[in-house]
């Protein structure tokens, strides 16, 4: 089943340009930060604009979008990251290191 709501995303970003599923609370976190270290910055970028849109994050995807702060070279993917974790009501204090 993860492997089929990955796929859905990547044909809804090809066929819009926007991922909606990724927005949902139900997608599966583990698809998520698997998808935000091995897509292309264009896909992860709109992954990150996605989740603007959750009112929580899990802990996981949390570290996984602070990761790219640190590590990615694509200025799109590190100002929706930062962007993306504005929008959470409280940050655990790592992800603020």
């Amino acid at each position: 089943m993860e492997h089929r709501c990955q796929q859905w995303s990547i044909y809804e970003f090809k066929l819009l340009q926007k991922m909606h599923l990724c927005r949902e609370s139900e997608f599966p976190d583990k698809v998520l930060t698997e998808m935000l270290t091995k897509e292309s910055d264009n896909t992860r970028t709109a992954i990150l604009q996605a989740l603007q849109g959750r009112s929580q994050l899990s802990g996981n995807v949390l570290e996984g979008i602070a990761a790219l702060l640190k590590d990615d070279t694509y200025s799109g993917v590190r100002h929706s990251a930062v962007h993306a974790l504005g929008k959470q009501p409280s940050l655990p204090d790592n992800i603020l290191q």
